[in-house]
């Protein structure tokens, strides 16, 4: 048997039902998914939320619909992207966040794998580098997807 329960099944999506403040042995699994970059939805009192992560999400009410809306978010991968691109001097803060940006990006998860937007103004010759960047970007915070996709988008 392995370290994570995870290793021998595809997950789209890990569901933690917290009644108490203490995790139990059994949220062991919704731990290997937050390593994984899967994206974990808790249940029950909000105020015994224990966080897994930047792929956390409260069900409130709608159980099905947070589940279905953290199985195809990758609001947590385009972050890191958006942050890697800053750090490593491809784009400028201001060139991808607030009101005026340029560029974007954004990732939707699909079973089994990423699909990277990258929204890039039209000619700007930096776009080649730009996306391979974002692409090694997204690998080095989702190391156990199988496929990314990458789209370029013009506005």
């Amino acid at each position: 048997m392995s370290e994570c329960p995870l290793d021998d099944h595809l997950v789209d999506v890990a569901v933690v039902a917290r009644t108490g403040a203490a995790m139990e042995t059994s949220e062991r699994g919704a731990l290997c998914a937050a390593r994984r970059r899967i994206p974990v939805v808790l249940t029950g009192d909000p105020r015994n939320a224990v966080s897994f992560g930047p792929g956390t999400h409260l069900a409130g009410v709608d159980l099905l619909g947070t589940v279905q809306h953290a199985a195809a978010s990758g609001v947590a991968h385009a972050a890191a992207v958006r942050r890697a691109l800053v750090i490593d001097g491809h784009l400028r803060p201001v060139e991808i966040d607030g009101p005026h940006a340029q560029w974007g990006v954004s990732v939707s998860r699909e079973p089994g794998r990423l699909r990277l937007v990258v929204t890039a103004p039209e000619g700007d010759r930096r776009l080649p580098g730009i996306v391979k960047a974002g692409q090694e970007a997204v690998r080095r915070f989702d190391q156990h997807v199988s496929v990314i996709d990458v789209v370029v988008r013009h506005p």
